[in-house]
């Protein structure tokens, strides 16, 4: 990356932005972007992404509002439903094909309530491409049932972004956000705003 470059990305990083290089805005395949464990203060930058990108698919593989940690307080669910209409809202406002499966703080029957016009799992599914499939879920660990090209998760960074011995890909979407080039196989790896892991984990951050 070409040094203006490298201080470009790192002051949109800083200023809560995602930034996008060059080559992927002037990509001229299909896109799919991954996205996953999103807390409410990353959707302004990640409606941003999407309205730029304009991805003919979305995949988002849990934990829709990952600042509110229902499993473990769901006396929150009205502060949950509040925020997944908004994240609502922002995907339907996008031309994609938008796939969810659904994580360990996520509740079903709110987000159906919605009426969402989206793909929606409860543990793992398959979007098949052509001949290309991507199997998806919050856990890595429900992938294994599946065969496919790329394996598209999120919920514990202990699972790392890698290509295994077979040469299949796995991406960890709290690691980074994927865009995909379907058509020319090509992928980009963007980083998630700042501050985007201090909210996931419910901690209080200071300044930039």
């Amino acid at each position: 990356m070409p040094i203006k470059d490298v201080f470009k990305e790192k002051w949109q990083y800083m200023t809560g932005s995602i930034y996008i290089p060059k080559e992927l805005l002037e990509a001229k395949g299909d896109l799919l972007v991954h996205i996953s464990d999103t807390p409410l203060m990353s959707y302004d930058a990640i409606s941003h992404l999407l309205k730029r990108l304009n991805p003919k698919w979305i995949i988002h593989t849990g934990d829709l509002v990952d600042n509110i940690k229902l499993e473990l307080s769901f006396s929150k669910i009205d502060l949950y439903r509040q925020h997944i209409a908004k994240l609502t809202r922002m995907l339907e406002m996008t031309n994609s094909e938008v796939y969810i499966s659904l994580g360990n703080h996520d509740h079903y029957d709110s987000i159906m309530a919605l009426n969402p016009p989206f793909h929606i799992c409860k543990k793992a599914d398959v979007l098949t491409i052509g001949t290309f499939a991507i199997a998806y879920a919050h856990y890595i660990e429900l992938l294994k049932a599946y065969d496919a090209d790329i394996y598209l998760f999120g919920h514990n960074k202990y699972h790392k972004t890698e290509v295994s011995t077979g040469g299949q890909l796995y991406l960890n979407g709290l690691e980074q956000i994927t865009v995909m080039d379907i058509t020319n196989k090509q992928y980009f790896f963007l980083r998630y705003p700042i501050g985007t892991d201090d909210s996931r984990l419910l901690r209080m951050r200071i300044g930039i």
